[in-house]
């Protein structure tokens, strides 16, 4: 048979047109068939017409059957009326000719049943050319098994397509049938799917889009893969503006993309986004778009493009570009999780995202980064943000993980991560976030810094059985950090060895925090502990730190309440000698073992808090030991303050500039106790006048006193005196005894003088002007001693400020 020629014609029944084969066209256009039209098996050819089969316009009243179809040309139904199925099921269509490739062409069509392009029992569906769908309305979409090949152009046109059921674009090759395929864009922008869209066992590949969905509407679930066949994308998935009033789910796709894989940029889905076992090698994103929740578990992204050559440009900034996962401006009534997330060549962005859960990133990596690997600047979330690994094989960030300006309804834990690299350091930034709770870092290593300044804190901040690392660098930067809880570094399990480890710098300053504390910390050489100029409200817990060589522990200007340490020369508190201490203005109210031991005698309290203040790098300042003395004091230790205020004096006096100064300093700790010791100026003084009593009575034996009686002949003193009494006498600079009025110093009758030298009426270093001259500088000597020794009982030098 030639040609079927019968447009314009009505049919009450059945129109069978089965098993025929025309070498020429099929025409049907606007007639009308009261039941069904039969083309099953059917053969036609284009010829000299633009179609091999029409039947646009027509209504048929019940289905349309074209079941193994075979089609040398296009198939034409525009705005065909059908009342229940349309059917294609393996029919080969081939629409390429000498002008545009069209096999199939349902534009504005209407079914009330199935449109099914399915494999059939001798093959699969097949077209050759553009498939469109534009502005149909059909009862269900079933592309089961099927091949679209554009010829060039997209593979299936459904711009508006509306689909009252559900649509399956899927193969059957668990089933013994092939996959379904599409080679060139598959697009349904704008259109309307009001139950399940279902895509698995299929390969879409297209020369910029694989598969369009920008602005279609979706009443139930998209199932994207199954984790029995494959699903693979070579082109884009973009699908902005997408509307799902169910679950967006993907699993075991594989996405190769230009500039981007999957695009979900402002979408607006109802249900959860769930991507498992997903494979790119481009960019996802999902940046302004709403969701209930997000799911990432099992997905790689690694970037094929090479990388962009930005040399002069600034070091860390978030070019779009390096961007691999971006969640930025998403909201989430919900959590956003992503578990064995692996990114290569590319950086997680969550930027000023709302997420009322929280975030959950475990056993991920993020890897050859430009210079940060997850940023959520601005970010708010719900609850808390966990970042974690396992103890065998730790999530690993090779760039920054920057939280800045970031608001957390709970709290940031980071266990079993590892952030940056020996070779490229990176950081973790909180600069001016806010955490309702605390910060916790448990068994992770930080090749770079923790960057906390100006961030607020609900909570604790932990630094537990974790190792930082940037040496001769900041390892921790907490400038103006507010900490409600406790902010300690610490080995988590007694039980273990020492794990937590600094290499670098840890500045605090002008921070607050309730309590500081550290206990079995590890310091590297040149390391720093810088706390200084912090308010701390409770107590710093002083535990074990460990020296590996020289270094710095600074609590300059820092104030607390009580301080509770331990000092040792093998291990304590404060790095047993070995790291130098900046204790000057450090102000604490108590402390809890005075002397750092478990005795709190003077003699303990004074040789350990020695040790202990001998450490500092500026032993010249008496400040230190000077407020320990008056902490001492408060808390009743009297005799063990005084103490220490004398070591600390008699070390101050070692600093002064002249040796005079430095002599006479010696000299009064020795004698007096710089003014602190009653005992010690007790014993001077009893010296002193011993030593006047000797005297006293050498003169007395070579007959060098003689009586005091004015115009009589010189005579011994004799019995006149006691030596005692006159050497007092003579040391009591006010009160007078009346001794030295009875005797004074002259050549008596017996005595036999050595002749010394004369200058006219002076004699001198004769035996009577030496002894004038001796007992003139006992005079002296004893008035100085007693009224230091007066001053020193009286607590003259601790009311002057000497405390």
């Amino acid at each position: 048979m030639r040609c079927i020629d019968l447009p314009g014609n009505q049919f009450e029944g059945d129109l069978i047109v089965e098993l025929t084969r025309c070498t020429g066209w099929l025409e049907l256009r606007s007639s009308r068939i009261g039941r069904g039209l039969a083309l099953n098996g059917s053969h036609f050819a284009r010829g000299d017409r633009d179609a091999a089969v029409t039947f646009s316009d027509t209504v048929i009243g019940d289905n349309l059957s074209a079941r193994d179809l075979r089609a040398l040309g296009s198939v034409k139904g525009r705005a065909v009326r059908v009342g229940s199925d349309i059917s294609f099921d393996g029919a080969q269509i081939d629409g390429r000719g000498d002008g545009e490739s069209l096999a199939l062409d349902l534009s504005r069509a209407s079914a009330v049943g199935r449109v099914r392009l399915c494999q059939g029992d001798s093959g699969r569906f097949t077209a050759r050319g553009r498939i469109q769908l534009n502005n149909a309305v059909i009862g269900q979409l079933d592309c089961k098994a099927a091949l679209f090949d554009g010829a060039g152009q997209p593979a299936l046109v459904g711009d508006q397509l509306e689909v009252r059921g559900h649509a399956d674009l899927s193969g059957l090759s668990e089933h013994g049938g092939s996959p379904f395929e599409a080679i060139g864009e598959v697009r349904l922008s704008a259109a309307t799917i009001l139950q399940q869209l279902q895509i698995h066992d299929a390969r879409f590949s297209g020369e910029d889009n694989a598969l369009s969905m920008v602005g279609t509407r979706l009443g139930a679930d998209v199932l994207i893969g199954h984790s029995a066949t494959r699903t693979q994308l070579f082109g884009t998935l973009y699908a902005d503006d997408l509307r799902i009033a169910g679950r967006l789910i993907v699993h075991g796709l594989e996405a190769q993309g230009g500039e981007t894989a999957i695009s979900l940029r402002q979408c607006r889905i109802e249900g959860e986004v769930v991507l498992y076992e997903v494979t790119t090698n481009a960019p996802v994103r999902f940046d302004n778009s709403h969701a209930n929740g997000i799911a990432l578990e099992g997905v790689q992204i690694t970037r094929a493009r090479p990388a962009t050559n930005r040399q002069g440009f600034p070091e860390h900034y978030a070019y779009p570009e390096d961007c691999l996962l971006d969640l930025s401006f998403v909201r989430l009534p919900s959590d956003l999780r992503l578990e064995a997330v692996h990114l290569q060549g590319g950086d997680l962005r969550i930027i000023a995202a709302r997420i009322e859960g929280g975030l959950q990133l475990s056993r991920a990596s993020i890897r050859d980064v430009a210079g940060l690997a997850l940023i959520a600047q601005g970010a708010e979330f719900g609850t808390g943000v966990q970042i974690a690994g396992s103890p065998d094989e730790a999530s690993r960030m090779e760039g920054e993980i920057q939280f800045l300006g970031a608001t957390v309804g709970g709290d940031i834990t980071l266990a079993h991560v590892t952030i940056g690299t020996p070779e490229l350091p990176a950081a973790l930034t909180l600069h001016s976030a806010q955490v309702a709770s605390g910060l916790t870092l448990i068994h992770c290593t930080v090749h770079g810094a923790i960057r906390a300044g100006a961030a607020k804190l609900g909570g604790n901040f932990f630094v537990h059985s974790s190792v930082l690392v940037h040496p001769e660098d900041t390892v921790c930067d907490l400038r103006g950090v507010a900490i409600g809880g406790k902010l300690q570094f610490a080995t988590a399990v007694r039980a273990e060895p020492i794990a937590c480890r600094i290499d670098g710098q840890v500045v605090a300053d002008n921070g607050e925090a309730a309590t500081l504390g550290w206990e079995r910390v590890a310091v590297a050489d040149k390391s720093l502990l810088a706390f200084t100029n912090m308010r701390i409200a409770r107590q710093i817990e002083a535990g074990t730190l460990i020296a590996e060589g020289a270094g710095a522990l600074d609590l300059s200007g820092t104030s607390v309440p009580l301080l509770a340490d331990r000092i040792d020369d093998k291990e304590d508190s404060w790095g047993a000698g070995k790291l130098t201490l900046g204790l000057d203005n450090f102000a604490y109210d108590r402390l809890q073992r005075p002397s750092g031991r478990s005795g709190d005698t003077p003699r303990e309290i004074r040789t350990w808090r020695s040790k202990w203040l001998a450490r500092r790098h500026d032993p010249e300042s008496a400040r230190p030991p000077r407020h320990l003395a008056t902490v001492l004091r408060n808390q009743g230790l009297f005799e063990a303050a005084r103490r220490v205020l004398v070591d600390a004096f008699a070390a101050e006096g070692q600093m002064r500039p002249t040796w005079v100064g430095r002599l006479l300093s010696e000299q009064f700790g020795m004698w007096f106790g710089h003014g602190l010791s009653g005992a010690r100026a007790f014993m001077t003084l009893m010296l002193v006048w011993v030593l006047g009593i000797q005297i006293v009575t050498s003169m007395y034996e070579r007959d060098l006193m003689i009586a005091d009686e004015s115009g009589k002949p010189l005579v011994s003193c004799g019995n006149r005196i006691d030596p005692t009494i006159y050497a007092a006498d003579a040391m009591l600079p006010v009160l007078d005894l009346g001794e030295e009025k009875k005797c004074r110093i002259g050549q008596g009758p017996k005595a036999k003088p050595k002749p010394g030298w004369e200058i006219g009426d002076w004699e001198i270093f004769g035996e009577v002007a030496l002894a004038r001259f001796w007992w003139a500088l006992y005079c002296v000597l004893g008035w100085t001693v007693v009224s230091l020794a007066i001053a020193t009982w009286s607590g003259l030098f601790r009311r002057g400020g000497r405390e």
